[in-house]
């Protein structure tokens, strides 16, 4: 406990006699280390993706090991490949990929209050009623 009281005496008085210079300060690292994926990888995920953009992880896998192997690479995990296809969708290198129904729907749907439902009204007609 004498450590504490010294560090803490320390930095009050380096401080000016602050009490915010207690606080706790962040604990994350200075500096990140960068992941380490080779080019060819990223190259054949951007490459193989293009034509297939919605291909998932674990499709992509066993390809990505096919190519590997012929190529004596190193084999990447599932979950090294997410998080290139997340850092290459993050860059803007891969195109989004939207899902599309049949009925050229996006997925995405309004949203309907329990009010509107009660009553039986249409989405329209509550929006009608609530700008009155």
């Amino acid at each position: 406990m004498q450590g504490n009281h010294l560090s803490w005496k320390k930095k009050l008085k380096d401080s000016g006699g602050k009490l915010s210079s207690l606080a706790p300060e962040s604990k994350a690292p200075r500096t990140r280390s960068e992941r380490k994926v080779s080019k060819e990888h990223k190259e054949f995920i951007e490459d193989y993706r293009h034509p297939h953009p919605g291909v998932s992880k674990e499709t992509l896998y066993p390809e990505l090991k096919d190519y590997c192997q012929e190529n004596n690479l190193p084999i990447i995990s599932e979950s090294t490949i997410g998080r290139i296809i997340k850092g290459l969708k993050e860059q803007g290198q891969l195109p989004q990929h939207l899902k599309l129904s049949f009925y050229a729907k996006t997925g995405r749907l309004k949203r309907v209050s329990k009010e509107t439902k009660e009553k039986g009204l249409s989405a329209k007609e509550s929006r009608r009623f609530a700008s009155d």
